[in-house]
């Protein structure tokens, strides 16, 4: 609790003191706050140390309630827990202390040293941003490095599914952790917010759980027929250098944090990498002089069999499987064991040529001009102009258009290799331009399309231009007259394939240009929350903004939206002007939900932003327990120029009225008459009581809520009376009446022979 004293000098009207011995007049105003409970002083907790503190009296908080401290709680993360503070917000559930329970907003997942997506699940009253901090190394502070676990995450109200990981340098035992949340955001380790709530835990870190070592194997073979499959009388071959990468191409490491050493294939041809953690990874074969790789039968993964060839040659040249998993339990008991932890189904076959081999190649680029409008869609390879990402699937198809192979670009450049002479075409597959696919979205190249394949030009363009067919080459055909000295090459040496090619057998010309999709055009919505004084749905000259109301933009089915770049769209506050806006969004259908402050109700309104054309009515209705508008679409080009800008990109016209509802008052009467014939009826001919009568109404303890007097006609009124009080009646000097009443009643009463009362409620 905060406590705030306002003074004001006390003086007469004419400027003079009113009162020699009491010069000031004062008013305290207690200000209630929660504050987190982990040690101090090694934790900012108590008040004295700016501990973190965050006022109440907002729907915001974590879990299902929320009490005031006084900020001189602090221990083991549990003072807040075995104390009941006031105020209370919300409805707190009963803890094990036998209290009202108000740290109930974070529930975490056991832990243990190097765990990782462990679940973390925050509840929100309201949504705000959470800011969250885990002691690892337990050196008594939260300012670690990765010791912030939560920056700034937005939650929506109820509960939040997060994940977060336990660094292997975590200290065992016992580590304090503090989640803080507020409408704002940004909040540190202590210091004071605006409103939401501050929780801090003792949490136990345990040992790491022990990993199952997997494995991997197994056998390089000379595949003696070509096919890449292991056939009867196929010897194992010795001298080949493998090694086991990590998904990003790296030396992959053991459970222990070494580098996986590489293995020369011996006579048996057998490889085993073990002591492996779970993950991805590919296995690289290096064989020997003058082997070229046999047709690769697919990933790992993908094919069961274990009697082929799963090698393939990458676009730098390297000969590797395609990227498998290694999963705890998940790997094949028919590989040559039954051991679940072990897969021996990774087998490459090689053979020695008879006759000279030949290579095709090279590079698929993004013709885009590097900033260049004039060098956009040319054909030509220009300087700045970047490469295609991995895993661009290209395809070696035989004169006739049938599919012989395929490879996948690394850094741009793919490869044919071990190729007998003879004639071909590559295609960029068109498989790679689907919805799902990498280069979707991308079309061909158009502007300078190679007319003879074989002519020996480099860095230019040589598909076609239907995405449907592959973007193909035209007929090459490879024999001892290859171009030779090709600068642009995988290996980084001019005309040097990287598998041992001789130059002149070797054709690195075959390039392929494609052209990015065109930008979306980011798109914006916004605009006014105000505060609809008359409660007529349009915005009146006069009518203020309505500061702070939380805007939320949801897709048409109320889901959480994202950006052009990616990013989940905040909510926003209105700033002083009742003003929001979000920006830099794709077209589609959109919901604008708008949470107002307290007190307020949304005015009359809710016409469909797309179909009503005016921008000073309100948009908002009530639907389905929200405020919020009725989908409307947003369209670049398509949106209003006349809401308040002249750009066709933005809708400017979405806003939301608000008011704070009137108290609806009563009223209590009637009058005081003479009954003459005591009959408890205002007759025909009985006079009213004189002016002047008093009369007092007081409730149902009997204290005096009001006075009046009747007036010449007996008539007297209270007014401006709240619905639901329990009153005890009207009394006129002289007891002329009392009675206790509630709720809406005419009556007529008699109380004394001379006199008559009349209530009317």
């Amino acid at each position: 609790m905060e406590i705030v004293t306002n003074c004001t000098q006390v003086s007469a009207v004419d400027g003079g003191d009113s009162n020699a011995t009491n010069d000031e007049s004062c008013a305290k105003l207690t200000i209630p706050f929660d504050l987190g409970d982990a040690p101090d002083p090694n934790f900012p907790v108590l008040l004295a140390n700016s501990g973190a503190r965050h006022q109440l009296g907002t729907d915001v908080y974590l879990g299902k309630c929320v009490d005031g401290d006084l900020g001189d709680v602090q221990g083991d993360a549990s003072g807040d827990d075995a104390t009941e503070g006031k105020p209370v917000y919300g409805v707190c559930e009963t803890d094990k202390f036998g209290k009202l329970d108000d740290e109930d907003g974070v529930a975490l997942a056991e832990l243990h040293v190097g765990d990782t997506q462990n679940t973390v699940q925050v509840t929100a009253s309201s949504a705000c941003k959470l800011n969250a901090w885990v002691d690892w190394n337990q050196d008594g502070s939260w300012g670690g490095a990765g010791e912030q676990v939560f920056i700034d995450q937005v939650l929506a109200a109820g509960r939040n599914d997060l994940t977060m990981d336990v660094p292997a340098f975590a200290a065992e035992g016992t580590i304090y952790t503090r989640f803080r949340c507020s409408t704002a955001g940004a909040d540190g380790i202590g210091g004071e917010a605006a409103d939401g709530e501050v929780e801090d835990y003792a949490l136990t870190v345990l040992p790491a759980l022990p990993k199952t070592p997997l494995s991997v194997g197994d056998f390089i073979w000379e595949d003696t027929n070509k096919d890449g499959k292991q056939t009867e009388g196929e010897n194992p071959l010795a001298g080949a250098i493998v090694s086991l990468l990590d998904s990003t191409g790296a030396p992959a490491k053991d459970l222990t944090g070494t580098i996986v050493a590489e293995i020369t294939t011996d006579a048996t041809g057998k490889y085993l990498f073990s002591n492996l953690p779970e993950g991805d990874y590919s296995v690289k074969v290096a064989p020997p002089k003058d082997y070229i790789v046999s047709p690769s039968a697919g990933d790992v993964d993908d094919v069961p069999a274990n009697d082929d060839s799963n090698c393939a040659v990458q676009g730098d040249g390297s000969i590797t499987t395609a990227l498998f998993s290694l999963t705890a339990g998940g790997e094949p008991v028919d590989d040559g064991d039954a051991d679940a932890n072990s897969n021996l189904s990774a087998d490459c076959g090689f053979y020695k040529p008879t006759e000279p081999t030949h290579s095709l190649g090279n590079k698929v680029w993004i013709d885009d001009g590097a900033g260049t409008l004039g060098n956009a869609n040319n054909g030509i390879l220009d300087a700045g102009e970047s490469t295609v990402a991995d895993g661009v699937v290209v395809e070696l198809r035989d004169a006739a258009g049938v599919l012989l192979t395929s490879t996948m670009t690394s850094k741009g450049f793919y490869l044919f290799s071990g190729l007998t002479a003879g004639d071909y075409k590559v295609c960029v597959a068109a498989s790679n331009f689907a919805d799902t696919a990498i280069l979707k979205g991308f079309s061909a190249s158009t502007g300078g399309n190679e007319a003879d394949a074989n002519a020996g030009v480099d860095s230019n363009d040589n598909g076609s231009d239907v995405l449907a067919d592959g973007l193909c080459s035209n007929v090459i055909t490879l024999d001892a007259n290859a171009p030779t000295g090709e600068t642009d090459t995988a290996s980084g040496t001019a005309g040097d394939d990287g598998m041992n090619t001789p130059d002149a057998l070797s054709d690195l010309t075959v390039d392929f240009g494609v052209i990015p999709p065109v930008p979306p055009t980011p798109l914006s919505v916004g605009d006014t929350v105000w505060i609809d004084a008359d409660e007529n749905g349009l915005q009146g000259k006069d009518e203020l903004p309505l500061v702070g109301a939380l805007v939320t933009l949801l897709d048409k089915d109320g889901n959480p939206v994202k950006d052009l770049a990616g990013n989940n769209v905040d909510y926003l506050q209105t700033d002083a002007d009742g003003k929001y806006l979000f920006s830099n969004l794709p077209e589609g259908e959109y919901i604008v939900r708008v949470g107002a402050p307290d007190g307020y109700a949304v005015t009359q309104g809710g016409a469909a932003v797309d179909t009503d054309p005016s921008n000073m009515d309100s948009n908002c209705a009530v639907v389905g327990g929200h405020v919020q508008t009725l989908p409307f679409l947003l369209s670049a080009g398509a949106e209003s120029i006349t809401d308040g800008d002249t750009d066709a990109n933005t809708d400017l016209s979405v806003d939301c009225g608000f008011y704070v509802p009137k108290v609806p008052t009563h009223s209590l009467g009637n009058r005081v008459w003479v009954d003459t014939n005591n009959n408890g009826l205002a007759d025909v001919g009985e006079t009213p009581a004189v002016a002047g009568i008093a009369l007092e109404l007081k409730d149902s303890n009997g204290a005096v809520l009001g006075t009046t007097t009747t007036d010449a006609e007996g008539r007297y009124l209270f007014s401006n009376l709240p619905a639901s009080r329990r009153l005890s009646g009207v009394r006129g000097r002289g007891q002329l009446c009392d009675r206790q009443y509630s709720g809406r009643f005419h009556r007529q009463h008699r109380q004394q022979p001379s006199s008559g009362c009349e209530y009317r409620y």
